[in-house]
């Protein structure tokens, strides 16, 4: 199942989780004001430009979602950190009488 994966995500384009943040708010700004600031008084455009503003957060949200999945697609599984002598990541796995095994 592994290879099947492997295999169905060899065409796609992978960049990092931040620039999809750097997108979002590019993407809102862009949707928000630029499109306001750049329409010359085109009648056919006069539609698309009221509507530009409103759907500018739900494309930032998209680019968000999309920036957390790539964030946590690279993260370790759970367990594969190096935690204690039973895999513990918490703070009881830092003390000291922790690692001492009971007699």
């Amino acid at each position: 199942m592994s290879s099947n994966r492997s295999e169905k995500g060899r065409g796609r384009l992978k960049w990092p989780w931040w620039l999809s943040v750097v997108a979002a708010a590019i993407s809102y700004a862009g949707l928000k004001y630029g499109v306001q600031k750049l329409h010359r008084g085109h009648p056919d455009l006069d539609g698309l430009v009221t509507i530009f503003p409103e759907l500018a957060p739900i494309v930032a949200i998209l680019f968000l979602l999309l920036g957390a999945k790539q964030l946590y697609d690279d993260a370790p599984p759970p367990g594969a950190g190096s935690g204690g002598e039973n895999g513990e990541t918490g703070p009881e796995s830092c003390r000291e009488d922790n690692n001492e095994k009971p007699e």
